[in-house]
């Protein structure tokens, strides 16, 4: 989250009115917690069902300034995922781990969100402990992104060299313009590594 704020489940579609486990974060006001995450200054913590989604549309559409960043790409509700930034310019996918959790539904998901959303609210990150599963997840999306961007080349539905620029702006791009404190962090365009400070 950018700011601070109070927010409230609207409907949790996981009710004991529906069937559901009643698990959600109830009826009370959940406030952010100045807690950076993902290079936002605050983070907001929920309690996601099990079985259900949580439907935020009213607040995506309450706070039209604020970006929202779905993470692992709404997984297992891609395609509502899809639906949902199309209607929301404030919207912005994040496949963070989903061609790892599932590379049949990431690569799904990849070709159906470029038909509806385009390719520049759609990303990818990791945010593994450890500089090996970072690798991994980076080569692993990679992979699966470049097999669903081929297939839309070879059906005659994207042209090569806007492939490789989707490509780009999935990997790389998308996240600069998302979270611009990151550019800062990047050593190959200024020819000089930087250094991390000793803890």
């Amino acid at each position: 989250m950018s700011e601070p704020g109070q927010w409230r489940e609207v409907l949790n579609s996981d009710s004991r009115f529906y069937g559901g486990t009643d698990l959600g974060n109830g009826a009370a006001p959940i406030a952010t917690q100045p807690v950076g995450a993902h290079g936002r200054s605050h983070s907001l913590a929920l309690t996601l069902p099990p079985l259900g989604a949580l439907l935020l549309e009213p607040l995506l559409q309450q706070y039209p300034d604020v970006v929202f960043d779905i993470f692992h790409g709404g997984y297992p509700w891609v395609g509502e995922t899809g639906a949902i930034a199309t209607r929301h310019k404030n919207v912005w996918i994040d496949s963070v781990w989903l061609p790892t959790i599932s590379y049949t539904m990431g690569k799904r998901a990849y070709q159906e969100w470029l038909e509806v959303v385009g390719s520049d609210r759609i990303l990818w990150g990791a945010d593994a402990h450890h500089a090996e599963g970072i690798y991994a997840a980076t080569e692993f999306t990679r992979r699966c992104l470049a097999e669903a961007l081929a297939e839309k080349v070879e059906r005659g539905e994207l042209r090569e060299e806007h492939a490789l620029r989707i490509g780009t702006q999935i990997m790389r791009d998308n996240a600069l313009a998302l979270f611009p404190s990151l550019k800062q962090k990047l050593w190959k365009h200024k020819g000089v590594k930087i250094t991390p400070p000793v803890p």
